[in-house]
């Protein structure tokens, strides 16, 4: 998760931003002006700022499928235990069809 930054630090690089300055200058401007940032933060910050100019916001975040049930059911442990518990077990290659 990137670092939050102020209200002063976004105002400041949106401002040499539509100035024409490049991404390098503005670190180097910030950095002048007593901020710390990256030029990472600096395309974060102009490219959400491009993003809400256009009325794009950013999309929620997507969450794997929750409480899925288990794979570990009782009736595949038999299974596995019956096909396991024999004095010669068939070999990976015997139980592949090919």
């Amino acid at each position: 998760m990137p670092a939050p930054i102020n209200s002063e630090t976004r105002s400041a690089i949106l401002a040499h931003h539509q100035n024409g300055h490049s991404h390098r200058k503005i670190v180097d401007a910030l950095f002048d002006l007593g901020f710390s940032g990256s030029k990472s933060i600096v395309t974060r910050v102009i490219t959400e700022f491009k993003w809400e100019k256009r009325g794009i916001f950013k999309p929620a975040k997507k969450l794997c499928p929750q409480c899925l049930p288990d794979k570990r059911t009782n009736n595949l442990i038999r299974k596995v235990d019956v096909a396991t518990n024999v004095d010669d077990p068939p070999t990976l290659d015997q139980t592949v069809e090919r």
